[in-house]
């Protein structure tokens, strides 16, 4: 059995978190969605890993 690391836990929890996020955010791209449906993003700490997920984040133009 493979022994797993906290490398993997980290980064399967990322995927587990953020694949969510951009699904919903294809969906209301697409949708047009209200003011009220946007989505306001914070980060704190961001490495080279972060900067990139969060310029994929930021091409939703339903989010800011």
């Amino acid at each position: 059995m493979k022994k797993i690391s906290r490398r993997d836990i980290l980064q399967h929890g990322a995927v587990a978190v953020a694949l969510p996020m951009m699904t919903t955010c294809l969906r209301t791209v697409r949708a047009g969605a209200a003011a009220s449906e946007r989505l306001t993003m914070g980060a704190i700490g961001l490495g080279g890993q972060g900067m990139h997920n969060l310029k994929s984040f930021l091409t939703c133009e339903d989010l800011r």
